[in-house]
């Protein structure tokens, strides 16, 4: 629940964000995530067994080739 209380603080303050703060604010929050993204190693084996991995069973593995 703090993490939850720690939100609902925040909210009067976004609240009396105007729209062009509100822009700016989403354009940070946007570069945020793209940089944590970013910090993430990129894992083939991990893509192995991902979505593709069922594929076969679905009859749709003729899509990988």
């Amino acid at each position: 629940m703090p993490r939850v209380a720690a939100i609902n603080a925040l909210e009067p303050e976004i609240q009396n964000l105007s729209d062009d703060q509100l822009r700016a604010k989403t354009a940070e929050f946007r570069a945020r995530i793209q940089e944590r993204l970013s910090s993430i190693p990129d894992e083939p084996e991990v893509d192995a067994g991902g979505p593709s991995g069922a594929l076969p069973e679905s009859g749709f593995a003729d899509l990988d080739r």
